[in-house]
């Protein structure tokens, strides 16, 4: 898709939307050029063809954090047991009857 297809398909999107979500569009925007502005510097994105820049927009992800770091300081042995210790806890009394 080309980008003057990709802004005529937003131009007929935008007319259709209610004065609500206009704004809520509006604010997404916003939120894109900031998070554009951030995730590359101002000298790139000037000297990069538009073609590029949409590319780049379209197939760039944010990276995915490893959890194992979270935990890696957690000194922790749960067991089966544990788990079902944990479980009748939880749901011993289900369902109870409500009178």
């Amino acid at each position: 898709m080309t980008p003057t297809e990709i802004r005529q398909r937003l131009h007929q999107q935008i007319d259709q939307l209610p004065v609500d979500l206009l704004l809520l569009a509006a604010d997404f925007l916003d939120f894109l050029k900031f998070k554009r502005a951030k995730a590359t510097d101002s000298t790139q994105s000037e000297t990069m063809p538009e073609t590029e820049v949409l590319e780049h927009c379209l197939s760039s992800q944010m990276p995915r954090r490893n959890i194992r770091g979270l935990w890696a300081n957690f000194d922790a042995d749960i067991t089966e047991d544990d788990i079902a210790v944990a479980r009748q806890e939880m749901w011993g009394n289900f369902p109870r009857d409500i009178a």
